[in-house]
């Protein structure tokens, strides 16, 4: 039998307990897990096989080789890097994605377990998005907002960005750069 996967990481380092993912972050390096013994053509050596990754919204695609993790093994896998980007870079190995983006890699099967043969084996995961955070800058009551100050004033900043809580039993922290132009 085969199968596809784009899995996160190992609890224990194991190719046997890697999870299934349907989701990912724009930026995020996936691994693309495919099992499939019939790829497996020289039982003394390691080998390779190709799988295509595109996006449907970007229009990016890459062409990713796959090595198999030990000889006889039948499993292959590589490393799919991502990025954010409005805009394919077809001459680079990142795939550029946005949110919500529909992510597929496809392979042909060879031979399946049915005695279908050439048969185009595909897996697909979504780009997550996120909430557009705003900086706010405050008067010492924390509710009204500045459309200017006097030096020497003190100044409060406000974050609002629902992606940076992170733990809702408590509160969170970030950081802010402040320049002046």
């Amino acid at each position: 039998s085969s199968g596809l996967l784009f899995v996160g990481t190992s609890s224990s380092g194991s190719i046997d307990d890697l999870a299934d993912v349907e989701n990912f972050n724009a930026g995020q390096e996936l691994m693309l897990l495919l099992r499939d013994g019939d790829l497996n053509m020289d039982k003394t050596a390691v080998e390779q096989v190709s799988v295509r990754v595109s996006g449907d919204i970007v229009q990016d695609n890459v062409a990713l080789t796959l090595t198999e993790t030990a000889a006889d093994s039948g499993i292959f896998s590589a490393v799919l890097r991502t990025a954010y980007g409005e805009e394919a870079n077809t001459s680079n190995d990142i795939l550029e994605v946005r949110g919500n983006e529909k992510v597929t890699a496809t392979y042909t099967d060879a031979l399946q377990a049915t005695g279908a043969t050439r048969a185009e084996v595909s897996k697909t995961l979504t780009v997550n998005v996120g909430s557009d955070g705003v900086v706010s800058i405050l008067k010492s009551n924390y509710f009204w907002e500045l459309d200017s100050f006097n030096a020497g004033e003190t100044l409060y900043f406000k974050v609002d960005d629902a992606d940076l809580n992170l733990d809702s039993r408590s509160l969170d922290e970030t950081e802010i750069s402040v320049t002046s132009g």
